[in-house]
């Protein structure tokens, strides 16, 4: 057995967002440890139970990356910061998010004809907290997102194959993800500007 290691890609999530409706606010973002640091350890194993290989695939930079570009959509002007539910000086609104779960299901490959097929599930959930600039909460919302993955016929095999079709997954799971955290931040009524 031996250990692999694989990366999600960016998602270009922000490109998806519209901008009708973006606040003339500036923000603060916090996007908790969590998930800069968010690793994905799975293991794929042959049908018959052996575990072929023991692997962990890098979602947090791509997570972190779409988090903050969706944000810098939303918000007339974004800067990175504060805590929790402590937000940067000056600033009308804080941001803040954290991971609530991330499940990877083990990937199934088919064997079919002279070709393998595969596919992967995963469940990612964040918590968005948003603040006003005196640090009381405006809104809190959980979002969930179910990734797919697959490749048909699929152009790798054993590890490396259940490491790419298991980052396709996370990718799309990021890229829902993004969709869901926009049209919450863009529509709430919480956030339209008020005297704080």
């Amino acid at each position: 057995m031996h250990e692999e290691s694989y990366a999600v890609p960016t998602v270009m999530a922000a490109s998806e967002v519209p901008t009708a409706g973006r606040h003339e606010q500036t923000a603060s973002l916090y996007i908790a440890p969590e998930i800069t640091d968010l690793r994905a350890p799975f293991q794929y194993g042959r049908s018959g139970g052996d575990v072929q290989c023991t692997a962990t695939i890098a979602a947090g930079q791509s997570l972190e990356s779409a988090i903050e570009s969706v944000t810098r959509t939303a918000f007339s002007g974004v800067t990175r910061g504060g805590g929790l539910a402590q937000p940067l000086a000056g600033v009308d609104r804080h941001i803040a998010v954290q991971l609530d779960n991330l499940t990877l299901a083990p990937p199934e490959l088919g064997v079919g004809t002279g070709h393998v097929d595969a596919e992967a599930n995963v469940d990612l959930r964040l918590r968005i907290s948003v603040y006003d600039s005196t640090g009381r909460l405006l809104l809190r919302r959980p979002l969930a997102a179910a990734g797919h993955g697959e490749m048909k016929p699929a152009r790798s095999t054993g590890c490396k194959l259940a490491g790419d079709i298991e980052a396709k997954a996370i990718e799309d799971a990021i890229r829902k993800l993004m969709q869901a955290y926009a049209r919450h931040i863009l529509d709430a009524p919480e956030l339209a500007r008020t005297t704080d």
